[in-house]
């Protein structure tokens, strides 16, 4: 299973090396399981093999790495299982390298605490610094949501629970599910727009996923040049990418069940409501315009115009 994964051109791009013929990756293999300064754990994902984690001796220094299979990226295993490593391998320092363009494996290692101490022109190296959750930003913590119940396997979440926060774009927005509560794989908004709210400027994930799923009133979306009026009963589905902009042009509120995959965009909602981060305007501050940039740029949310006709 290891050998098919590291096949694929993409993922071998991302990662920046050649992959492997099968002989040589047969004596990497067993050199790694042979070695019994490395640390060494396979990942698995409802049951299957979904790639491998490792810590080694580089040069004197202990590095991680890991290697996901591409049919289970942008599912939040990466970064669910190397914060689960960490807490087997407690050794510090830790170092990682990873190359410039591959800003996916830059974010899984910076949400599990590693910030970037050097690099050249090809690569980054990451380095995590005493305990774990000392290093992470606040909020990157997967984080179990208080009002949820587990029975039996089932998340359970009343009327009325969830965490509360007021919406970037005004509105209320309610945390139903969080990364903690989904193992990283989504998370879910209870979300009121106000009526006529032009909402965010229009906008891409880089990495999510976004779904809006209409429980009351009427939903705008406008998706490159083309404009969906959702009422009651409607599904949106926004792929990861895709310029767009939610709004409501009605009198009355809108209210949306939002749903982000992979999980992760409960994070950004929180810290737009505590920094106060404006998500429907263009700041004139250039403090708060890099300030923004910044934060967007931490959660691969990227302001975009629409395509011209």
């Amino acid at each position: 299973m290891f050998f098919e994964h590291q096949l694929d051109p993409e993922a071998t791009r991302m990662a920046g090396f050649p992959a492997r013929d099968r002989e040589a990756f047969l004596a990497h293999w067993h050199r790694i399981l042979d070695d019994e300064s490395v640390v060494k754990k396979t990942i698995l994902f409802e049951g299957k093999v979904a790639g491998n984690v490792a810590s080694f001796l580089q040069s004197g220094k202990r590095e991680v790495g890991y290697w996901i299979g591409k049919e289970y990226w942008g599912r939040g295993v990466a970064t669910q299982a190397l914060s689960v490593f960490l807490g087997l391998e407690q050794r510090r320092p830790l170092y990682a390298q990873v190359a410039k363009h591959n800003a996916a494996s830059v974010r899984v290692l910076e949400n599990c605490g590693f910030g970037i101490s050097g690099g050249d022109a090809e690569g980054l190296i990451l380095e995590l610094v005493g305990n774990r959750d000392e290093n992470l930003p606040r909020g990157s913590i997967p984080e179990r949501s208080t009002s949820v119940k587990i029975e039996d396997r089932a998340v359970f979440v009343g009327p009325g629970e969830g965490k509360a926060l007021p919406n970037p774009i005004g509105g209320r927005m309610v945390v139903k599910l969080r990364d903690g509560d989904t193992g990283g794989s989504y998370s879910v908004h209870d979300n009121v727009i106000p009526a006529g709210s032009p909402g965010p400027l229009p906008h891409l994930h880089r990495d999510h996923e976004e779904i809006f799923y209409v429980l009351e009133g009427e939903l705008t979306v406008r998706v490159g040049d083309r404009s969906i009026t959702a009422p009651e009963g409607s599904f949106v589905v926004i792929p990861r990418g895709v310029v767009h902009q939610p709004s409501n042009s009605t009198r009355e509120p809108t209210r949306v069940l939002l749903i982000f995959s992979p999980a992760g965009m409960e994070h950004f909602f929180e810290e737009a409501a505590e920094g106060r981060i404006p998500l429907q305007a263009t700041p004139t501050d250039p403090e708060v315009l890099e300030k923004r940039a910044a934060f967007t740029e931490k959660y691969g949310y990227e302001f975009a115009a629409f395509a011209q006709e």
